[in-house]
């Protein structure tokens, strides 16, 4: 109904009756539907990208900590954290203002530059994009 064909159609009699039953000028709630459909290709895509990134166990960076010889540094530091680690938020919905967002950004290192990481911070003082800073600080001379 909502694919890339973008020659419009004519609305069938029950989106009529919904577009008025919900007060909506004619043409207005087609308009709402396609951008809610492409919302949710948009989030299933996200959704199957994240799969396939976490091996299905629903925690990101799993391919590079598993195998990969890599340790997911925050993660050590802050094994319980859950939304104040988040890194990413939509801009849709006000996502960041409601703190809904997902840890997409990561500090990876190998076991033996890991064992240095003394402190962590998500730098969200100022919102520069969608995504938020991470630093880990290191006891390490250089």
């Amino acid at each position: 109904m909502f694919g890339l064909n973008t020659t419009p159609q004519p609305m069938s009699r029950s989106l009529r009756v919904l577009a008025a039953l919900l007060g909506y000028p004619d043409g207005q709630l087609r308009s709402h539907l396609t951008e809610m459909s492409e919302l949710l290709r948009d989030a299933e895509a996200a959704e199957d990208a994240l799969e396939e990134l976490t091996e299905g166990t629903g925690q990101p960076a799993v391919k590079a900590t598993r195998g990969g010889g890599m340790v997911d540094v925050y993660r050590k530091l802050q094994p319980t954290a859950t939304d104040e680690a988040y890194t990413w938020w939509s801009n849709r919905g006000q996502a960041y203002a409601k703190n809904v967002g997902w840890r997409l950004d990561y500090h990876l290192a190998t076991p033996a530059l890991a064992a240095h990481a003394r402190s962590e911070a998500i730098y969200k003082g100022e919102k520069f994009s969608d995504h938020a800073p991470i630093t880990i600080d290191y006891d390490w001379a250089l």
